[in-house]
């Protein structure tokens, strides 16, 4: 056999441990994994120079068109997911957020990736509505098997401010009920926070302080657990997993693990900016973000929780706002909460903050971001895995490769603002394949879009 593209001198991870030697592909699949004296023939050849093979990165949790109309996700496909290749992203999968049904959106959503995203693309709808719990069938079925719930954060006031609605118990039972009887990977992500307590602390601070330690003051660290316990009851007594989306707390995690401990199915998310990110942090507003960033305390909690096991995936919760719309006047209780650029630097941070500092083994930083999310979405061993029979989304990162983060550097379209302006790198990804095609080699695009649907769904 002769393979399309064989990647050789490279350090691979696999879910058996590291091999030295390289990775054969051939049409859309990996064909052998071996030292590279046995590796097949080939057209090309890759040199990985000594760098690390790693499956694809998976960023379990995207906004593609936030902060406009719903039209702006067909451009972002192009602009946002050509900044997640270059940083070894393989596959995004996005929230869509609408009051109106989903049915008719969905499949026009997926027909404006094709061609344009170059990178793999899965989508989950936002449950805001009653109406919205009607169709959740017909959207498990379309391949549409994870949904977003904001649980209780959202309501009121808050919810208007930003176009999102909140659920309240009754509709997070009445889902997961749902999610237990038509089978995994059926599940809601929920973003777990308790609004009626933001509701009465922040007027406390709105009217004296600017400083972003303020937004984190008014929306405490123990809500976040006091959500998830809340969500990990509905989960056991109607026998449906969930997905904990962007955790920030020590006390979130703790509650995480014992309800795992007692055997109900609760998974976690984190992301790579509570991770390295402070309350402290001289960002300002860039640094707004819900849940809010906190202290060192809970970062070494979830990397502790992503060593042991406890969170298995995570995200970017990258929301790709233009400066106007992330300031809206500037003010901090004004602005908008999301970070924006966080796809764009999702592999280098975690292999900077992760790998280099010795908070994450190789093997683990693949498992978090890529094994774990595939896992979770009922992908693996097709997408999260170096193997042979699955999907060539392949990334090469050179552990010597160091650089800067600046915003003006980045080519997605928050590229007006970084709240990592200036944080310095090492361990870059220098070449990314997706379905077999290279779409990024020395930090360059050099391919066309070859992103495709993944969908998510019972096997």
């Amino acid at each position: 056999m002769k393979a399309d593209c064989v990647i050789r001198n490279g350090k691979v991870v696999t879910p058996n441990g590291i091999v030295i030697g390289g990775v054969a592909v051939k049409g859309t699949k990996i064909v052998s994994v071996a030292s590279d004296e046995l590796l097949p023939d080939s057209g090309r050849f890759i040199d990985a120079n000594g760098g690390y093979v790693i499956p694809g990165l998976i960023d379990i949790h995207y906004h593609l068109g936030a902060g406009g109309p719903l039209e702006r996700i067909e451009s972002d496909f192009r602009t946002e997911t050509s900044g997640a290749a270059l940083n070894g992203v393989t596959t995004v999968s996005s929230m869509l957020a609408s009051l109106d049904s989903y049915i008719p959106l969905a499949p026009k959503v997926i027909e404006w990736g094709k061609g344009k995203s170059y990178v793999n693309y899965a989508l989950h709808c936002a449950i805001e509505t009653a109406s919205h719990l009607d169709e959740l069938k017909q959207l498990c079925d379309m391949g549409m098997c994870r949904f977003k719930m904001f649980y209780t954060a959202y309501k009121g006031e808050e919810g208007r401010k930003i176009g999102q609605l909140g659920c309240d118990d009754g509709m997070v039972y009445r889902a997961f009920e749902f999610f237990a009887d038509y089978g995994y990977p059926a599940m809601a992500t929920l973003h777990c926070e308790e609004q009626d307590i933001m509701d009465l602390l922040q007027p406390r601070y709105e009217n004296k302080r600017t400083d972003l330690a303020a937004w984190t003051e008014a929306r405490p660290d123990f809500i976040e657990a006091m959500s998830l316990d809340s969500a990990a009851w509905i989960a056991k007594a109607t026998g449906a997993p969930v997905h904990i989306a962007h955790m920030s707390t020590r006390e979130a995690v703790e509650e995480l693990a014992r309800w795992q401990k007692a055997g109900v199915r609760i998974y976690g998310e984190t992301t790579p900016t509570y991770l390295t990110l402070t309350k402290y942090d001289n960002i300002g507003i860039w640094g707004k973000i819900n849940p809010p960033l906190r202290e060192k305390d809970d970062q070494e909690a979830l990397w502790a929780a992503l060593r042991d096991g406890v969170i298995t995936t995570m995200g970017t919760d990258t929301c790709p706002y233009t400066r106007k719309e992330k300031e809206q006047g500037g003010n901090l209780w004004s602005a908008l909460p999301g970070f924006a650029t966080g796809v764009e630097i999702f592999c280098s941070v975690m292999m900077t903050e992760g790998v280099n500092k010795g908070r994450l083994s190789l093997e683990q930083m693949v498992k978090v971001t890529s094994e774990g999310t595939a896992r979770l979405l009922n992908l693996y061993p097709r997408k999260g895995a170096l193997v042979p029979g699955a999907d060539a989304d392949i990334v090469v990162v050179d552990p010597n490769k160091e650089g800067t983060i600046h915003s003006k550097d980045l080519i997605t379209r928050a590229k007006e603002w970084s709240p990592f302006e200036g944080m310095k790198v090492k361990g870059m990804p220098i070449f990314t394949m997706v379905m077999g095609e290279v779409v990024s080699e020395n930090r360059e695009l050099v391919g066309k879009p070859s992103g495709r649907f993944v969908p998510v769904k019972k096997t």
